[in-house]
């Protein structure tokens, strides 16, 4: 049996579509997505290259995200 969706790191294809689909596809959506995220450009190149894999927490965060929407500025 296979892990449930939420319970699994996001691939690299898996985290540009939900990129595009929060920032859309024009550049600079890797930047604003690690900003938001709490994180610096370097580890969005990473994970999306594949060369390091999504940490968990990470992906559980995009996929709220995907789920509620982006955090809202006071």
């Amino acid at each position: 049996m296979s892990e449930p969706i939420i319970r699994q790191k996001m691939t690299p294809d898996e985290l540009r579509l939900a990129g595009v689909a929060l920032f859309g596809d024009a550049p600079g959506w890797q930047r604003r997505l690690a900003e938001v995220m709490g994180y610096d450009r370097s580890a969005m190149t990473r994970w999306l290259s594949g060369a390091v894999p999504m940490p968990m927490h990470a992906s559980l965060l995009v996929r709220y995200m995907l789920q509620y929407g982006l955090p809202v500025e006071k």
